[in-house]
């Protein structure tokens, strides 16, 4: 983990800033093992570390394929 973009992003939400993460399964970063369709795998911590400590808001956003495009 690059700490110097940590800190970037820390004092972005410090400054009421948005910050959005794209987050995958099974990184070799700090981690914490959840169900994903049933089938536990590692997932990154450190977004919710973060909001958690700052007292931020976090929302989920999913995106899927349509048969239209």
């Amino acid at each position: 983990t690059d700490s110097g973009g940590a800190k970037a992003v820390l004092g972005h939400l410090k400054k009421g800033g948005l910050v959005a993460a794209v987050i995958d399964q099974d990184t070799r970063v700090d981690s914490v093992m959840v169900p994903f369709f049933g089938i536990p795998a590692k997932t990154p911590s450190a977004v919710v570390s973060m909001a958690l400590r700052l007292n931020v808001p976090i929302t989920t956003a999913f995106s899927a394929r349509r048969p239209d495009g």
